[in-house]
This record gives C-alpha cells, sequence and structure tokens, in this order.
C-alpha cells in the first residue's frame, strides 16, 4: 500500500480505519501472482497496555480487487501488544 485514500477515526471508540490501493501476492504450486486491488485496515484499540481483561486489542486487514467484489480477509489478529 502506497498511498493512504481513506482515513477515519473514531477516538471515543478506540477505532482507526484507512484504505488505499495496494497488491496483493499469492504463492501457489503453479507459481506466483500479483494482483491490485484496495486494501482496508481496522485497528481497535480494546483494552489498556496493562490490562489483562476483557478483549485483546484487534487488527483486521482485507483486500477487495474491485470496489464492488468481496472482501478477502488476510489477517485478523487479537494481541494485548498491539
Amino acid at each position: 500500500m502506497r498511498e493512504v485514500a481513506r482515513f477515519g477515526a473514531n477516538t471515543e471508540a478506540g477505532v482507526a480505519e484507512f484504505s488505499g490501493p495496494g497488491m496483493i501476492v499469492v504463492r501457489t504450486r503453479e507459481g506466483v501472482r500479483r494482483e491490485r486491488g484496495i486494501v482496508f485496515v481496522r485497528v481497535q484499540d480494546n483494552r489498556g497496555p496493562r490490562d489483562t481483561e476483557g478483549d485483546p486489542d484487534t487488527l483486521a486487514v482485507g483486500f477487495r480487487l474491485r470496489p464492488d467484489a468481496d472482501l478477502i480477509r488476510v489477517l485478523r489478529r487479537g494481541d494485548p501488544g498491539l
């Protein structure tokens, strides 16, 4: 992802989202395929860095080949250290 086309944040909810043009690389037995599309990132701060209870922070990364295409979920991770 080289540039951010859209950015939004809700500080009360602890959420930031951004998206922009990007590329996904798919490796298979047949070889490597590169597809251009749109990258979507959503970060949610669910608890403080010293908190051990409650949902961990989450990071979700998605990809679409076209604006109207189905979202491909690339990563979703909850980790207190994020």
